[in-house]
């Protein structure tokens, strides 16, 4: 079951505001009723705006359809809720004056003392910094798998060797050059 909470309690004990988050709370009819003091800073928006609304309408409102699968993100939220199951890593990802901005939602359903179901509290960490570095490896890993494809396309064996004489990359004519070694062929390999 989740945590214990009581009408009108916010946030239990170590649940706050740090750097980089904002907390979140519903009502037992999952209507958003409060948001955290970093919520603004780091949305720019103002909380005003999704107050009084249910959760899902609220956050799924926050969603940019161009960024990010917002169909999926209500349906994964709303089968979360429904059942008052506890959530951790649900992306939403927005522009705001012309940034990406992407957080990690993570939400608790509340009991009361006699098992009834009080709402939901829970936290949004900003994780813009880390999905843009996933994005720029992606987008590295693409760049490297072209760039094999390309040098496969040659027709002539190719290699690349760093300035201690190991294999940085080479192309796979050149491993069917020497079949006898070819699992040998990897990138760190020694040239001598």
């Amino acid at each position: 079951m989740g945590s214990q909470l009581t009408s009108g309690e916010v946030f239990p004990g170590n649940f706050s505001d740090l750097s980089g988050e904002w907390n979140w709370q519903t009502d037992s009819s999952l209507i958003l009723t409060h948001l955290g003091q970093n919520y603004e800073g780091l949305t720019g928006r103002n909380p005003a705006e999704l107050l009084g609304r249910s959760v899902v309408e609220a956050f799924a409102g926050l969603g940019d359809p161009a960024m990010m699968d917002v169909p999926a993100f209500i349906c994964a939220l709303q089968g979360f809720i429904c059942e008052h199951r506890p959530f951790d890593d649900l992306e939403i990802t927005f522009a705001d004056r012309g940034r990406k901005i992407c957080f990690s939602l993570r939400g608790r359903p509340a009991f009361d003392e006699g098992g009834t179901f009080c709402g939901y509290y829970g936290i949004a960490r900003e994780i813009t910094a880390r999905k843009r570095a996933e994005d720029e490896a992606a987008h590295i890993g693409r760049l490297y798998n072209e760039l094999l494809e390309g040098l496969d396309a040659l027709g002539d064996g190719f290699t690349l060797f760093d300035a201690e004489g190991r294999l940085v990359l080479c192309n796979d004519v050149y491993r069917q050059m020497y079949p006898e070694i070819a699992e040998l062929i990897r990138p760190g390999v020694s040239f001598e």
